[in-house]
């Protein structure tokens, strides 16, 4: 899995391990509001998120958008890839994970010197 940068977040129609893209991004979203005692309410009106938004977000839908990634991770603080990544799937993931809270640029950084490290040290490893 590679971390997209702030230009490239991932195809929403793209299937990883038999869930959908937008199925997963709608629970790492929940998991991040959670873990920040946002309501859905709290969340939809602090990303200003239309009902119709809130929705398509709630059914974990194919038709999420970049622009509401942008705003939802914006409201978290965090790096829209955060909001991509599935830290159970991938080591790099699971890594990339602890460090989430970074501003936006140092986790950008951060990620592509991990990956660019991360991939090329574990190829051909089991």
């Amino acid at each position: 899995m590679s971390v997209p940068n702030s230009d490239t977040l991932p195809n929403m129609k793209q299937q990883s391990n038999g869930a959908g893209i937008g199925a997963k991004v709608s629970a790492r979203i929940r998991e991040l509001s959670a873990a920040r005692g946002l309501s859905d309410e709290a969340l939809a009106k602090a990303a200003g998120l239309s009902p119709l938004e809130m929705t398509l977000l709630d059914e974990g839908s194919e038709d999420i958008t970049r622009d509401m990634l942008d705003r939802i991770a914006d409201v978290f603080g965090v790096h829209p890839a955060v909001l991509c990544m599935f830290p159970d799937e991938h080591p790099l993931a699971s890594l990339l994970e602890k460090q989430r809270d970074l501003p936006k640029a140092e986790f950008q950084k951060l990620a592509a010197e991990m990956i660019s490290k991360g991939l090329r040290a574990s190829k051909g490893t089991a």
